[in-house]
């Protein structure tokens, strides 16, 4: 009866894992809420990211636990130098609740402080519902103002290995976009695999997008690689950043030490 039992027991926590995994990868041009790592106890990780209209950023990152908090400190660039990034990101890992602060250094002229949050609520022993919030502005000195966008994802695990996921998220106050995914977990060599279809809805001018999402990550010994994109099926929109770009592609390398 007691092997029973912690079989059970083994079987939910392992659901659990994979929802946590599941609920915090949406297609949001790689935004993800910031409760979601895959670190050891001390780790550097550099990220490249490309997109059709932006051209590349470079990303380096140390990421650090201590007992039950995760944090990361990174800098981030874009193709020319220009533009700097330094951010500070600290996860509760016992309460699955996130900060990430994000300071914009460069241009001098151009400072900002902003800041992403997210968490998870576990609904029940196979379910989870994801929320965070993007870029919060708290200080720009260009007095810029856009609206942050708010999200919240619904994950449903089938099995202990696949789930599925449905969710929406602003895009300023002109658009809606909705998340339907499906995600598969533990099938070598793969640590995870992630298929979303994510239609935008444009409130103004009743025009639905098509857009298309993938990522995966593999885990190696002390190694871990993540790759993932995004493709536009549908028309550009040139006056929004996170949709004029046709598509991207975000490559993450990172060692434990």
């Amino acid at each position: 009866m007691k092997s029973k039992l912690q079989k059970g027991k083994f079987y939910q926590d392992v659901i659990v894992l994979f929802l946590l995994i599941l609920a915090s990868s949406g297609y949001s041009h790689f935004n993800e809420n910031p409760v979601y790592f895959l670190s050891g106890n001390n780790s550097f990780a550099f990220s490249i990211m490309v997109q059709e209209q932006t051209g590349w950023n470079l990303g380096v990152y140390w990421r650090q636990i201590e007992r039950t908090l995760f944090g990361e400190l990174g800098y981030t660039t874009d193709s020319t130098y220009a533009t700097g990034v330094v951010n500070y990101r600290l996860v509760d890992i016992s309460k699955f609740y996130a900060l990430n602060i994000k300071f914009k250094i460069l241009p001098l002229d151009a400072k900002m402080l902003s800041l992403d949050a997210g968490g998870l609520i576990k609904v029940s022993n196979s379910s989870i519902l994801s929320f965070a919030v993007y870029n919060l502005v708290l200080y720009s000195e260009k007095q810029e103002s856009s609206l942050p966008s708010l999200e919240a994802i619904f994950n449903w695990s089938i099995t202990n290995q696949a789930g599925v996921k449905v969710g929406i998220r602003n895009i300023g106050v002109d658009y809606l976009r909705f998340t339907l995914g499906i995600a598969i977990s533990k099938i070598s060599p793969f640590n995870e695999i992630i298929f979303s279809y994510v239609p935008v809805y444009s409130l103004s001018g009743g025009t639905l997008y098509h857009c298309v999402y993938g990522k995966t990550n593999v885990i190696v010994d002390n190694y871990i690689f993540e790759l993932s994109g995004f493709y536009n099926v549908s028309e550009s929109v040139s006056n929004y950043e996170e949709l004029k770009s046709k598509y991207g592609l975000k490559i993450t390398f990172a060692f434990n030490m």
